[in-house]
């Protein structure tokens, strides 16, 4: 077992260092803004300021604290392989527990669930506290006091990095604390009970908030979204861990019978899992709280993707019922072919991106230093999701990044007060091209900005040029 879990450790770290960059959507503004909390300290970036918070900072702190001792580079590798580490044993002991056995032969499903688009998003702080999150729920689904004792840390620290894993993973101990003490016909009585309050929590937040839902959520809602990751060769993937899926359940149904496959706790956890990022939003915007909305940064804090970071606990949970296949030997063979085209594409897409940072690396070269740089990326180049993040890592102690959009959202620890001259400091005008030019040249009336951006359909066609004052809407003087 120790050798299992060691030779397992290294090899979930290979895509941590199999590229000189690790590519992962938000990753480059996380790192890009703890090289800055350092610039604020030492009284280098006038403007902007470090707010206390008490969640979305974890792995936050975590970069802070890892650029000090071992730099920027170090840093992000060590920072996002411990939450690679975190949330797959966080996942894999979860699985365990409900199981009440080691099934190592869902350990490539975990991997594509490690790497699925939740890290390519580079969503960290989040990602950490589902894996811490993963981890409590573990414990807790004994059910005893002690476990309670252990689990509280944990979902104490998740909450830094993010509340809803943690409300997630508390949502579920208690659903299973009290379907054990119910019969099967009451059992499923407080299932049905559920999914009734679920259709009325949907009512409410459709009523009472602005949100957006449709009804290609069910896609991503399973879980199996989380394989479709950087362009639509991905779908090859999805549809086999959909297969899998759907395998699973059909056995399970022929095994234990409708009544004992509707009664299982663990089958009911998981139709619920699947139910919620289903039928809610898919992006709600929650009304501000007042210290938001008087600074000017914004009027509503917008929470999306939820059917991503929701159906991927979901994915987590369809674990433990393949767990329960009593001849596993062809769905370990499935299970392994899926893993291995994933991370086929998955290589093949991070080499390309870090070609892609490398052009971008070039281009900033030959500009002054410290100039102030706006782009616009996207991988693949045609429709792919947005790669803009890069240029936040590119320009650490070279250029600045003026639409880092951590600071505009009011979210984050680094803030800017109106008016600074190093990054937009609106989400209203820092989310398209004319908005941010517009805040730089408001601040700096006789800057030169420039734009960095695609100008082929080749992932190396990037270009870089100036913008007028006039084309950003400021009207000369």
């Amino acid at each position: 077992m120790p050798v299992s879990i060691i030779a397992t450790s290294i090899f979930i770290l290979i895509p941590c260092f199999w590229q000189s960059h690790i590519e992962s959507g938000d990753l480059g503004s996380h790192i890009y803004n703890a090289w800055l909390v350092q610039q604020i300290r030492q009284g280098h970036a006038p403007g902007l300021w470090i707010a206390p918070q008490s969640t979305n900072v974890l792995f936050d702190l975590m970069l802070d604290w890892l650029v000090g001792k071992v730099g920027v580079a170090t840093a992000q590798r060590l920072a996002v392989g411990l939450s690679v580490e975190v949330f797959f044993w966080g996942a894999l002991a979860l699985v365990a527990a409900i199981s009440r056995k080691v099934p190592w032969f869902v350990a490539p499903l975990l991997a594509i669930l490690t790497y699925g688009t939740m890290f390519n998003g580079g969503m960290f702080n989040y990602y950490l506290a589902a894996g811490l999150s993963l981890a409590a729920l573990a414990i807790l689904w004994r059910g005893t006091l002690w476990d309670a004792v252990v689990a509280a840390p944990l979902l104490a620290l998740a909450w830094l990095g993010q509340p809803v894993p943690v409300l997630w993973a508390l949502a579920v101990f208690a659903y299973v604390l009290v379907a054990r003490l119910l019969t099967d016909r009451l059992r499923l009585w407080f299932f049905a009970l559920s999914i009734a309050a679920l259709l009325g929590a949907r009512h409410f937040i459709l009523v009472h908030w602005k949100s957006i839902w449709y009804w290609r959520q069910i896609v991503h809602a399973t879980g199996a979204g989380q394989s479709f990751a950087l362009g639509h060769h991905y779908r090859f993937v999805t549809v086999g861990v959909w297969a899998i899926s759907i395998a699973v359940l059909v056995h399970l149904l022929r095994t234990l019978g409708l009544k004992g496959m509707l009664t299982s706790i663990p089958v009911q956890v998981y139709f619920l899992s699947v139910l919620v990022p289903s039928l809610l939003p898919e992006t709600i915007y929650f009304p501000a709280f007042k210290a938001f909305a008087t600074s000017g940064l914004s009027h509503t804090i917008v929470f999306g993707a939820i059917n991503y970071r929701l159906g991927w606990f979901a994915g987590v949970l369809i674990c433990p019922l393949l767990a329960q296949v009593k001849n596993p030997a062809w769905y370990a063979r499935a299970v392994a072919a899926v893993c291995l085209l994933y991370f086929v594409f998955l290589y093949q897409d991070d080499r390309a991106m870090n070609k892609l940072e490398a052009r971008v690396e070039d281009i900033v070269a030959t500009l002054p230093a410290n100039s102030s740089v706006i782009a616009r990326l996207n991988y693949p180049p045609v429709d792919g999701s947005d790669q803009s993040m890069i240029l936040d890592r590119v320009c650490i102690t070279r250029c600045v990044s003026f639409d880092n959009y951590e600071p505009a959202t009011g979210e984050f620890r680094v803030r800017a007060h109106p008016g600074n001259s190093l990054v937009a400091w609106s989400v209203g005008s820092s989310d398209h091209f004319y908005g941010r030019s517009m805040q730089f040249f408001l601040t700096q009336p006789n800057g030169i900005l420039y734009y960095i951006y695609q100008c082929g359909s080749a992932s190396k066609d990037v270009c870089v040029r100036s913008v007028s004052r006039a084309e950003a809407g400021v009207l000369k003087e």
